[in-house]
């Protein structure tokens, strides 16, 4: 979203669209900036645990910085992502859910609510997020290829029977083609499904 800061008085902006909490009493005293900075201090401290594999850690740094700051969409982002590490998917569909209400037209909240719905289960819902990603932020360079690589098992998984039985492969190459979507998602609940999914693209 376009938002500047001089329209959002008692809010701030940061990295990408993100609504903050309302200033604390002492706001007049606190410059933006300031409160800017705190915001990336937590986002960058959560970043590093996750990027250590302390996803728990990372998890609890998000909690304690969104009761401060609780619209700030970069960290509902990144909690998601925390909770998907740590296969609590209900709680990434919550965080990501509410970026979505906050700025739907979030890239990084589309991005990340893909990769939840991968882990539901829902490829076809997947690709419609990631892609819906690309069209608002074309520059998120690691979705072509989860899109690309989820795409060809999907098309793999519903054609692979049927060439089985029009003799044009094997029934096991079939089955070998439906399980590859398969394993997709098991290596996602996994943390080994990885064509470009980085907490860098948080």
């Amino acid at each position: 979203m376009g938002h500047g800061l001089g329209m959002m008085p008692q809010h701030t902006l940061w990295k990408s669209p993100v609504c903050c909490g309302e200033l604390p009493a002492l706001g007049a005293l606190i410059s933006l900036n300031t409160i800017v900075e705190q915001q990336k201090a937590h986002f960058d401290e959560a970043m590093t645990s996750l990027r250590a594999g302390d996803a728990r850690q990372a998890a609890s740094v998000c909690d304690a910085a969104l009761r401060e700051f609780p619209g700030d969409a970069n960290l509902l982002c990144l909690a998601a992502k925390a909770s998907l590490a740590l296969k609590d998917v209900n709680a990434a569909e919550a965080r990501v859910n509410e970026a979505l209400k906050l700025f739907p037209e979030f890239a990084v909240a589309h991005d990340v609510n893909g990769d939840v719905l991968l882990m539901q289960g829902q490829p076809d819902s997947a690709i419609r997020s990631w892609e819906q990603a690309m069209r608002l932020d074309p520059t998120r360079g690691a979705l072509p290829a989860k899109i690309e690589v989820l795409e060809e098992r999907q098309v793999g998984a519903t054609l692979g029977p049927e060439l089985a039985q029009q003799g044009i492969i094997t029934a096991d190459e079939a089955e070998s083609i439906v399980q590859g979507l398969e394993k997709i998602r098991q290596d996602y609940h996994q943390g080994q499904f990885n064509p470009g999914i980085e907490t860098e693209d948080v």
